[in-house]
């Protein structure tokens, strides 16, 4: 059977505009918050991709959602934390993790 993944991208605002600046190719101060959304969507769309070709899922992947807040994201599925990858580079700070259901 297929073992339901969530993965999570987080970042902090500065983090997410320059990101989003490289993505687009404008500056930071023009991303607005849909590119940043969008960028982050996108990071995580290629990220799930990525580990369901490492882990053979043959399974569908799920829209990417955003979800607003200043708190540290927790495993909404109550299951185990796989995989937390944490990117500091030229001031771009993020976090990657890749949980499962319990």
């Amino acid at each position: 059977a297929a073992v339901p993944l969530e993965v999570v991208v987080t970042g902090d605002e500065s983090s997410c505009k320059k990101l989003g600046a490289r993505l687009f190719s404008i500056t930071p101060m023009e991303v607005d918050v849909s590119m940043m959304e969008d960028t982050l969507r996108e990071l995580a769309n290629i990220t799930a991709g990525q580990v369901k070709r490492a882990m053979s899922i043959d399974a569908a992947l799920g829209l990417p959602r955003i979800v607003l807040g200043s708190e540290p994201w927790r495993n909404s599925m109550g299951g185990q934390e796989l995989i937390v990858l944490r990117a500091d580079c030229d001031d771009i700070n993020l976090e990657v993790q890749v949980a499962t259901a319990s």
